[in-house]
């Protein structure tokens, strides 16, 4: 981390005015984080602990295991808060569930899994780098059924593939053709849904301030960077690209469905604003749902997990419902 005398003015500026002391990267880090499916807890038993507040078993581990843990296709090595928005997204077995920006594609590996073989996951990212290490992580972690298509998640349009019985007949041709397709979508039949996703996860570009780790080890290129995200002009851009994805994505969830909306940014307005103004635009079909989880006494309407109180890195949570008109 950068001495604070040599922080850029403008994300100091961006600090200010966020009401986040930069302090928070200096005083406050947080272990390495694994979640596991199945019986595999004596892959991170090392004495460093259960991360309480999240449904699913994921323990804070050693960077020494973290080759062991890569390998292994039950472990996922995440911040602990982004394995809780997938708990809070609390992808079923059998849904199709799409994932609008996926890169680098923990999160959506994790609910590729959890789905397993009866639903699906869709993957959309606009970088064809990153979407190269998401189909590598998509295939260690062994995702049953997974799409992923290299699109503007503001635009993407293309409903869940549904496999039918090998009696049944089907075909299907993507107006896009997929970055890559698992193979078990060419066991049996299949065809595009007449039904939009069950639930979308819309975990949006951001300007990262929240991410303790990725600031604490931000480079001379890395604050070149963020220097230009944080002009008003760029600023105001973000904001229109968090709103549209937004928007995109609970179109593209079927009625009756969830859209979970998350940001690493202490930002108010890349978080809260953000689901007010659709809120107000799509009050007839768009209702926010009060999320229970171990991290408060009480449900909220927005969770906010903070590094200063909770061990983890920053992630904001919003969880929408898909009214009936």
């Amino acid at each position: 981390m950068l001495p604070i005398e040599k922080i850029p003015k403008e994300f100091l500026d961006f600090l200010t005015e966020t009401g986040v002391d930069i302090n928070v990267y200096y005083e406050y880090s947080h272990g390495n984080c694994v979640t596991i499916l199945g019986d595999d807890a004596d892959a991170v038993r090392d004495g460093t602990g259960l991360v309480p507040w999240v449904p699913y078993p994921t323990y804070y581990y050693k960077l020494a295991n973290q080759e062991k843990l890569s390998q292994d296709s039950n472990c996922f090595s995440m911040d602990a808060a982004s394995a809780l928005a997938v708990a809070i997204l609390d992808p079923q077995p059998g849904e199709h569930v799409l994932d609008l920006c996926c890169a680098p594609g923990m999160k959506l590996s994790l609910i590729g899994r959890l789905v397993g073989l009866e639903g699906s996951v869709t993957g959309v990212d606009i970088s064809k780098s990153r979407l190269s290490v998401c189909r590598s992580i998509v295939k260690a972690k062994k995702v049953g059924r997974c799409r992923l298509f290299c699109a503007d998640g503001t635009l993407f349009d293309i409903p869940p593939l549904l496999v039918l019985d090998r009696e049944s007949r089907g075909s299907h041709s993507h107006r896009e053709k997929p970055f890559y397709q698992s193979t078990a979508f060419n066991r049996f039949p299949v065809k595009l849904s007449e039904e939009w996703y069950d639930k979308v996860l819309v975990d949006a570009q951001c300007t990262h301030d929240g991410s303790i780790k990725h600031i604490q080890k931000a480079d001379e290129k890395t604050w070149s960077v963020l220097k230009d995200q944080l002009s008003l002009d760029a600023l105001e851009k973000l904001y229109r690209l968090q709103l549209a994805l937004l928007k995109n994505g609970f179109a593209k969830c079927r009625v009756g469905g969830y859209v979970v909306y998350s940001t690493c940014s202490f930002s108010r307005k890349q978080n809260e604003d953000i689901v007010e103004l659709f809120l107000k635009e799509h009050e007839e079909k768009a209702k926010l749902v009060d999320i229970e989880c171990k991290l408060f006494d009480t449900p909220q309407p927005f969770v906010r997990v903070d590094p200063r109180i909770h061990g983890a890195g920053f992630l904001f949570v919003a969880k929408i419902f898909k009214k009936c008109n």
